[in-house]
């Protein structure tokens, strides 16, 4: 994949399914360019991209401060940084990660985007306290993509370029994908790290929040990367080294998804009139939009982020019929339950659970998720990834 002047990582990623000679690694070219260009594509300028981390950060953690737990993780070369901010399992933000999940949704089938992830991780460092270091890519991509047939189903393809690397290893393709549900329903995709890593321990690696576990998102093996990685130790663990530096990735995306009709943005139209040769033949450069923040320079970007969140997570949602433990009367951990169907008590540990009915919550003025999770305001947003 050769450095070429291109306008934006798009591009870049557009040209390599055009090469005659793609490194030994890449495969699947005419999918990936199809993808490329049936996507809307969107461009976050830097001060966006620095927004996308308090987007991702601010909003689930305390006021006071940050507070960040280091794992250490068998295989990894360094300990793990996550978010301690959940509580335990029914804790208050673990009930914010999950409406912002359910609210995760696309706003196209096929969406990528861009941004500048120095920018972010500048501002990552500057929020948390810790030194930038200047190792990471320049850029990064996502390419978003809704199941064929289940509409709550998602996958995330991730793209990164560095301006300093070699010619070959310039623009990188991600060995493995990400997938999520926007509903309770099993994930339709084959996980890809089944053994080495516990399907506890994976979600909250992949969110990058403390004590955050479901079964609603998992990693999987790219169709544009061979998996060559498992043919040795060795590359395994190259894979999972590369799912701990990037964990929390997925809270950016959720983040995004779920609060772009309310984040202050202006979005510009680009139809490049260049492009350039390949095979012989003249393809022109893709189009896509510029995202820009609209906030003045004065204001406190984690005060904005909080509020976007707040606004996201208190949009009106229907809550399926589940039952409760009865704090009142707690269940033995260690019992397997043997449940009086009119009394819902169990008749070994005598602890109580109680039925709650389907109901509603939250503010339907903010917007309505309904039970295929699009969402839905009542007046049209000049601000939106249309």
């Amino acid at each position: 994949m050769k450095k070429e002047k291109a306008p934006t990582l798009a591009d870049r990623v557009y040209m390599s399914t055009l090469d005659k000679h793609p490194p030994h690694w890449f495969r699947g070219a005419q999918q990936l360019r199809s993808l490329m260009h049936s996507a809307r594509r969107f461009k976050l300028d830097d001060q966006m991209a620095a927004f996308l981390n308090d987007l991702a950060t601010a909003a689930f953690v305390s006021k006071r401060g940050f507070k960040l737990r280091y794992v250490g993780l068998a295989d990894s070369e360094s300990p793990v940084t996550l978010l301690d901010s959940t509580r335990g399992i029914g804790g208050k933000n673990r009930k914010l990660v999950e409406q912002i999940r359910i609210s995760a949704r696309l706003p196209h089938a096929t969406t990528w985007i861009e941004y500048n992830l120095k920018a972010l991780r500048r501002r990552y460092c500057e929020m948390v306290g810790i030194e930038f270091k200047d190792d990471c890519p320049d850029e990064e991509g996502w390419l978003l993509v809704q199941h064929p047939t289940i509409e709550t189903a998602f996958t995330a393809h991730l793209f990164n370029y560095d301006h300093d690397w070699r010619n070959d290893t310039a623009l990188s393709v991600f060995p493995c994908v990400y997938h999520w549900r926007t509903d309770d329903e099993p994930l339709p995709f084959q996980p890809m790290l089944e053994g080495l890593l516990s399907p506890s321990w994976l979600s909250e690696l992949i969110v990058g929040l403390a004590n955050y576990r479901t079964k609603q998102v998992n990693v999987g093996a790219s169709p544009f990367c061979k998996p060559t990685w498992k043919s040795t130790v060795e590359g395994e663990k190259r894979v999972t080294n590369l799912i701990v530096e990037w964990s929390g990735v997925v809270r950016r995306m959720w983040a995004l998804l779920a609060s772009i009709n309310d984040i202050p943005f202006l979005a510009t139209e680009v139809r490049p009139t260049h492009g350039f040769f390949k095979g012989g033949q003249y393809k022109r450069f893709l189009d896509h939009k510029i995202i820009t923040l609209r906030i003045p320079g004065d204001k406190d970007m984690r005060v904005i982020a909080r509020k976007v969140m707040a606004a996201a997570r208190r949009r009106a949602h229907m809550v399926r019929g589940h039952w409760r433990k009865d704090w009142r009367n707690p269940l033995h951990p260690l019992c397997e339950h043997e449940w009086n169907p009119e009394t819902n008590v169990c008749k070994l540990c005598q602890g109580h659970r109680m039925w709650i009915t389907e109901h509603q919550r939250g503010d339907a003025g903010l917007g309505f998720v309904t039970h295929d999770y699009s969402v839905e305001h009542k007046e049209p947003r000049p601000s939106t990834m249309g």
